[in-house]
């Protein structure tokens, strides 16, 4: 089963692009926490790249850098070109439903 739960805060306002079908497509940085050492006092954090399809033009004032939001979503990874080398990036994608205010 490849499902993904995520909570964190939005490391930047998102950027929207429209689809040709008419929708729209979020992309978006959340930051989580990764693990909290008590001995060294030390918190790692890890920017997941998070693409959204068909988010409700209602939500996206409340958007914005630095706010706490939940994801629901899949694993995707993907192979592609650019300057004559191949990249692979891996993202979560979540549909209109997966993105909870915290």
């Amino acid at each position: 089963m490849n499902i993904c739960i995520l909570a964190g805060r939005l490391a930047a306002d998102p950027k929207i692009f429209p689809t040709k079908e008419g929708g729209n497509v979020l992309k978006m940085k959340l930051i989580t926490r990764l693990y909290w050492s008590v001995k060294d006092k030390e918190e790692k954090v890890a920017g997941v790249p998070i693409t959204v399809f068909n988010v409700s033009d209602a939500l996206l004032p409340y958007l914005k850098k630095g706010k706490r939001i939940g994801v629901v979503g899949v694993v995707r990874s993907s192979r592609f070109e650019r300057n004559d080398a191949v990249v692979y990036s891996t993202d979560v994608v979540a549909n209109k439903g997966g993105i909870k205010l915290m």
